[in-house]
């Protein structure tokens, strides 16, 4: 049986590496919904039509990411942890 080596800082890493892009990717949108929010107002027919369907698209986007990296990052520190139990009780049978 192949050893199989866990790196537990750099498994943690790698989960707040994702925990961060999602929050940057979801302050991104916020932050672009925000700065064109003034501008709908001056919006009309066709115009105004599509903003509104942009505007719920990327809410959308925002929950989707922070529903499903949320469950990514939690199923990842869920594995991890899982080793680390494993490792500590197979160790204690030597």
């Amino acid at each position: 049986m192949a050893d199989v080596t866990l790196e537990v800082q750099r498994a943690n890493a790698a989960i707040d590496d994702m925990v961060k892009a999602n929050t940057d990717m979801v302050n991104a949108l916020t932050e672009l919904l925000s700065q064109l929010g003034p501008l709908k107002a001056s919006f009309s027919g066709q115009t105004a039509t599509v903003y509104t369907d942009f505007q719920n698209q990327a809410n959308a986007a925002i929950e989707t990411m922070n529903s499903q990296f949320g469950m990514g990052a939690q199923s990842l520190k869920e594995m991890v942890d899982g080793q680390v139990a494993g490792d500590k009780r197979g160790s204690g049978m030597f």
